[in-house]
């Protein structure tokens, strides 16, 4: 009654997509004494985001990663729960089809890459590191779009470490597991 769990499934379901191997310490939420007072997740802190393709969702919640004491275990237990299942499910297809598309990301990627080039030679200088690096590390992560499918890799998964039968998969995504190992 005191959590938000929508807004749990959202953090949750944005940090796995992100890799973000370092959740742990990095929990933070927050409540208003306005509308419902419930705990709402803060989904912030992701310089250690689209390092290591394995931080998804199988590291997160099989411990592989620095995910912490916190969260994943209640996540874990709750993904039994077929109410959950459904949210976790119907959510991420539907973020899968428009702003987490590979398509939308891409587009996002590129257009703030180009926002920020014009003031890179300027920030290279004053923090001493070269400008060729910040271009490999937009290629990297540009590359998590263009080198394979990243949101059916993700999906992947997510039905994996859920232990999601095809018969899910085909429901909630339309297709079964194309990535069978991570």
């Amino acid at each position: 009654q005191r959590l938000d769990i929508d807004s749990m499934i959202d953090w949750f379901l944005l940090e796995g997509y992100c890799a973000n191997t370092d959740t742990q310490g990095n929990l933070r939420l927050y409540r208003s004494y306005e509308g419902d007072g419930r705990w709402d997740f803060v989904f912030y802190d992701l310089d250690w985001s689209f390092d290591w393709i394995g931080g998804s969702f199988y590291g997160m919640l099989t411990e592989v990663n620095n995910a912490g004491a916190d969260i994943p275990p209640l996540i874990k237990s709750l993904s039994w729960n077929p109410e959950f299942r459904d949210k976790v499910f119907s959510r991420y297809a539907q973020l899968g089809r428009d702003v987490l598309s590979n398509e939308h990301v891409l587009e996002l990627v590129d257009r703030f890459a180009a926002t920020v080039e014009p003031e890179m030679e300027r920030d290279t200088q004053r923090w001493n590191y070269s400008l060729s690096g910040w271009t490999k590390h937009v290629e990297t992560l540009r590359g998590y779009f263009t080198d394979r499918d990243w949101i059916d890799f993700t999906t992947d998964q997510l039905l994996f470490t859920f232990y999601a039968s095809d018969e899910e998969a085909l429901r909630y995504f339309g297709r079964t597991a194309k990535y069978r190992s991570f």
